[in-house]
C-alpha cells in the first residue's frame, strides 16, 4: 500500500511540475508586446518601389540605341567595356524626353534586382536618372 502512494505522490509531482513550466511559457510568450505593421503608401513611383542592387548610384555615358526595337525599347550602349563585352542598359522607367537615337547622354544608374526583359537578355536593368544631353 506504502509503494503505491509514493508511486502516485511521484506521479502528482511529475504532473505539476509540467503544468507549471507550460503554465510559465504561456506568461513569456503573452507578456511580448505585438508587433506594430506600418502600412505602405501605394502613391510612390514605380522606379522608387522597384528592388535595388546597390544604394549608390553609378555614373556612365553612352549612346541612346533603338537597335533591339520590338523586345527592348530604348537602351543605353554604354560607353563602359566589361569582359571584352560593350555594357547595355535598359532603363526600366524610360528615358523622359532623351530618347531618340544616336543621342549621347550622360547619366546617373542603379542596378536593379528583376529578371531581363524577354528578348532582351544583354541589356542590364537599370534605374536612370540625372541624364544630361552630351554634345
Amino acid at each position: 500500500m506504502m509503494k503505491i502512494k509514493i508511486s502516485s505522490l511521484f506521479a502528482l509531482i511529475a504532473i505539476m511540475m509540467i503544468y507549471f513550466s507550460c503554465k510559465a511559457k504561456q506568461k513569456t510568450a503573452k507578456s511580448e508586446p505585438p508587433k506594430q505593421v506600418v502600412p505602405t503608401t501605394s502613391e510612390q513611383p514605380v522606379a522608387d518601389t522597384l528592388p535595388v542592387r546597390k544604394p549608390f548610384p553609378r555614373h556612365d555615358t553612352g549612346i541612346v540605341s533603338h537597335r533591339y526595337a520590338p523586345d527592348c525599347k530604348a537602351v543605353v550602349i554604354s560607353n563602359k567595356i566589361r569582359n571584352g563585352d560593350t555594357l547595355m542598359y535598359v532603363p526600366m522607367q524610360g528615358l523622359n524626353g532623351f530618347d531618340s537615337a544616336g543621342m549621347k547622354i550622360e547619366f546617373d544608374y542603379v542596378y536593379l534586382k528583376i529578371m531581363n526583359q524577354k528578348g532582351c537578355v544583354k541589356a542590364i536593368p537599370v534605374i536612370i536618372k540625372n541624364v544630361k544631353k552630351l554634345n
